[in-house]
């Protein structure tokens, strides 16, 4: 129990090690700016290599990644998750 919250104990656990972790890392992190043509074709060499075509919507959470201190994907079974994270 950690104030009105009722958690299962390695939930909790479970919890409060990534908070702490994300906390940590937040500290030590730095953004390293790159450009859009670099992301670009880094997206085109990865869809070759993987011999795939990645949706808008992957490109985009791609380059989002690129450019994020954090960044979080979800999404459901079969939407692209694997393979956005492979490029």
């Amino acid at each position: 129990r950690e104030d009105d919250r009722l958690y299962l104990p390695y939930l909790l656990a479970a919890e409060t090690f990534v908070a702490d972790a994300v906390r940590l890392w937040k500290t030590a992190s730095t953004v390293i700016p790159i450009s859009d043509a670099i992301i670009s074709a880094a997206i085109n060499e990865s869809e070759k290599s993987l011999n795939v075509t990645l949706s808008p919507e992957q490109q985009k959470a791609v380059k989002e990644a690129a450019l994020s201190e954090l960044f979080l994907l979800t999404g459901g079974p079969g939407c692209g998750k694997t393979t956005t994270i492979q490029a």
